[in-house]
């Protein structure tokens, strides 16, 4: 891992993580590739239509604002068996 790739992880780890746990979701630093961040979404977060619409762009943001730098967000939904 690059230390831009481990910086950003504990970022969303540690920062972006628990405003998001607060709602009952749950995001999870998957990898970066190629100024692309993976993360996975569970919990809440995983069902919600206003994942892809809110939530992943205020992530974006907050991302762009903490590095100086844009990156796509590659949501991955992580839905339970029972909610396929």
């Amino acid at each position: 891992m690059t230390a831009e790739a481990a910086s950003i992880r504990d970022y969303v780890h540690e920062v972006l993580r628990p405003m998001v746990q607060v709602d009952g979701g749950d995001v999870v630093f998957e990898g970066l590739e190629q100024r692309r961040v993976k993360l996975v979404f569970r919990g809440d977060c995983s069902r919600c239509v206003a994942t892809g619409c809110g939530l992943v762009p205020w992530i974006a943001g907050m991302i762009e604002k903490r590095f100086g730098e844009r990156f796509k967000i590659e949501p991955r939904m992580d839905r339970p068996y029972f909610y396929r």
